[in-house]
């Protein structure tokens, strides 16, 4: 007892508080998800991933006069009182979706016919709750570089199915020669890298929320749902000069007309590299915030 009493002693400073004995000591309380994995290649969210990123969260435009402005984040999320305040009763829709990355591959769509929604009348799209940006029909975005192209990669994001038609959530299509996207609809997930697809049966309700975690490591596909490996197979990657896009496949020529999204985004995170041995510590990090499964 003696000794517990002069050990609690000697950890206290002038202050009272405990002194940590490693001069880099940060609590893991105030790390985000790209502080504690970094290196992403493409990060973009409605909450806020790292503690370097002092940018906006989304560009958005209002209908009522076509005024754009940036929104950025409160509490390390999405700055929803403002973006309500800018837009009013109106319709809402993202111009841009900023790269919290570093690499500056901003998701955009310059054509306000196709711009996603995330405000109807005033009110913001939410899924369960949570704010939500939604493709619906022909709304997509697109970053203006490839960003990916070839192997290894891995994408972790937080997506809700909206209807029952297919949806090409990701990726970019190199014409009918190489598919490089995943889909889910509520019977059916779908992984596609290259000249091979991969596709398996699952049970997926109308209008639920997903973590999907897809790797391409040397020539294996993995895709795993809410922590559940749903399908792993082999196919050779197709090189693809098409955009990277969100809420459609892509094709050759950037039109994006592959497999449109009736969907809700929530966050994607891409590397350029395998990120399977902290799958699940990646999976519960969005898992904790979005309750998801």
């Amino acid at each position: 007892m003696k000794l517990l009493i002069i050990l609690l002693l000697f950890s206290l400073g002038a202050s009272g508080q405990i002194v940590r004995c490693h001069p880099f000591y940060k609590p893991l309380s105030t790390q985000l998800f790209l502080d504690l994995y970094p290196s992403a290649t493409l990060a973009v969210s409605l909450r806020k991933l790292t503690l370097n990123y002092s940018g906006s969260c989304i560009r958005v435009r209002r209908s009522s006069d076509n005024t754009e402005q940036d929104i950025g984040f409160v509490n390390n999320y999405l700055d929803t009182a403002s973006m309500k305040t800018f837009v009013g009763a109106n319709n809402g829709f993202v111009v841009t979706w900023y790269d919290q990355s570093g690499s500056g591959n901003n998701a955009t769509q310059a054509t306000a016919v196709t711009q996603p929604k995330i405000i109807t009348s005033g009110v913001i799209n939410r899924q369960d709750g949570i704010a939500c940006i939604n493709t619906a029909t022909n709304l997509y975005l697109a970053t203006s570089s490839v960003v990916f192209n070839g192997a290894p990669f891995t994408f972790i994001s937080a997506i809700g199915t909206h209807n029952t038609s297919i949806s090409a959530f990701f990726g970019n299509r190199n014409g009918n020669t190489g598919y490089n996207y995943t889909w889910l609809n509520p019977t059916y997930s779908f992984l596609s890298f290259g000249t091979g697809a991969a596709g398996v049966a699952i049970t997926i309700t109308q209008r639920t929320k997903h973590i999907s975690f897809l790797s391409r490591v040397s020539t294996t596909n993995s895709l795993w749902i809410n922590s559940s490996n749903t399908n792993s197979a082999t196919s050779t990657y197709t090189s693809s000069t098409s955009l990277f896009f969100i809420g459609r496949g892509g094709t050759v020529g950037n039109t994006g007309t592959q497999g449109n999204a009736n969907a809700n985004f929530y966050e994607i995170i891409g590397y350029a590299s395998d990120k399977t041995t902290n799958r699940t510590q990646m999976e519960t990090n969005l898992n904790n915030f979005y309750s998801i499964y």
